[in-house]
């Protein structure tokens, strides 16, 4: 291996540290905005890590990631994630209420303009 392979190798690690450090900063920070109330989308679709690290948006294939290092498990399992995802799926769905139900309910009483009736 000659010099500019090795120095090659060094800068893409260089960058893949740098992508990462830059998404557990996202990451970081979206969960300042879940606890105070400025965020509620829970979803891989706004971690910055998910962005990164999730392969064909499964939740069981994000190699790679550091919370999945650090827990020794995918999906942010072992981590308040799941205890938030839940809670708010509780809000969401009162018990005794089917989901289809709760969540029509939800939409009658702030609407979404695709789903608002035209007064014509």
């Amino acid at each position: 291996m000659d010099h500019e392979q090795i120095i090659n190798g060094a800068l893409r690690q260089m960058v893949e540290v740098d992508e990462e450090l830059l998404a557990l900063l996202g990451s970081i920070a979206h969960w300042d905005r879940l606890a105070h109330g400025i965020d509620t989308d829970t979803s891989g679709g706004s971690c910055d890590l998910c962005e990164l690290f999730l392969q064909e948006r499964s939740a069981i294939d994000c190699d790679g990631c550091p919370i999945q290092r650090a827990t020794g498990l995918s999906g942010c399992n072992g981590t308040p994630w799941v205890r938030v995802h839940k809670a708010q799926f509780r809000l969401a769905h009162p018990p005794g209420i089917p989901v289809h139900a709760s969540a029509g309910r939800r939409e009658m009483i702030c609407p979404t303009p695709s789903n608002r009736r035209s007064s014509s």
